[in-house]
């Protein structure tokens, strides 16, 4: 499957190649950056189809922290990018700050793993 996707920085912003046009991403790299968009989008957060998302509003924030169920739904998530088979979520959660990271490892179809951070 050839798949592309448009490339973001470190700080999820557009960049653009060598002859100053926006840069894609293809292969397992736009596959890895999508799985880690998927997880990032907030059910209800997309105007064209609010079906898409996590759940976060009514499953996860403002209710007491359950770990397996964001992990499963996170790993959900990773699973509707085109080409994940498998995914396995690793979180962490900063009491403090209350800020969620953490990264989801993939398999493709073609049997190759991958690792997103979000």
């Amino acid at each position: 499957m050839i798949y592309d996707t448009l490339k973001l920085t470190q700080s999820w912003d557009l960049t653009v190649d060598g002859l100053g046009n926006i840069a894609s991403a293809t292969g397992s790299e736009a596959v890895a950056q999508d799985v880690a968009s998927a997880c990032r989008t907030v059910q209800g957060e997309l105007f064209y189809d609010t079906s898409i998302g996590v759940p976060y509003p009514t499953l996860v924030w403002g209710k007491t922290f359950v770990p397996q169920l964001v992990r499963s739904l996170l790993e959900d998530a990773a699973k509707t990018v085109p080409g994940v088979v498998q995914a396995q979520a690793t979180i962490a959660l900063d009491s403090r700050s209350r800020i969620l990271s953490g990264d989801v490892s993939v398999i493709d179809e073609n049997g190759q793993a991958l690792n997103a951070t979000f």
